[in-house]
């Protein structure tokens, strides 16, 4: 079976911290670093995101959950992008009031530390 090759899937690991407001439909964007110039954002959208949080190695504890979207694998500039490539990105999780950043996320921390 063949590949296509006009289109790639674009995986985005989403820290547990971050994952609550991650859902299909999100918007996001990124770069790969054999083209840091170029940022593919174009109508990109995440189709899925992976119900289970999950350690990307043995000595990482933290756990990320997979967000996938489809994307043409041509750019806006040319550049063309192939399997496997590697690169950062954004992904849009909704806004947050000023009140939640500076108390709820402390306090959510403080009591997954300590009391747990």
């Amino acid at each position: 079976r063949v590949a296509r090759e006009d289109r790639v899937y674009v995986r985005f690991e989403v820290p547990e911290s971050e994952a609550d407001g991650v859902v299909p439909g999100n918007t996001a964007k990124f770069r790969v670093f054999s083209h840091p110039s170029v940022s593919f954002s174009q109508d990109l959208k995440l189709t899925s995101v992976s119900g289970e949080g999950r350690q990307l190695n043995q000595s990482d504890p933290d756990r990320y959950f997979v967000g996938l979207a489809e994307i043409s694998s041509q750019s806006a500039g040319g550049e063309r992008l192939q399997p496997g490539m590697t690169g950062r990105g954004k992904v849009n999780a909704g806004s947050r009031s000023l009140l939640y950043l500076l108390i709820g996320r402390p306090i959510g921390a403080f009591i997954l530390k300590f009391l747990y």
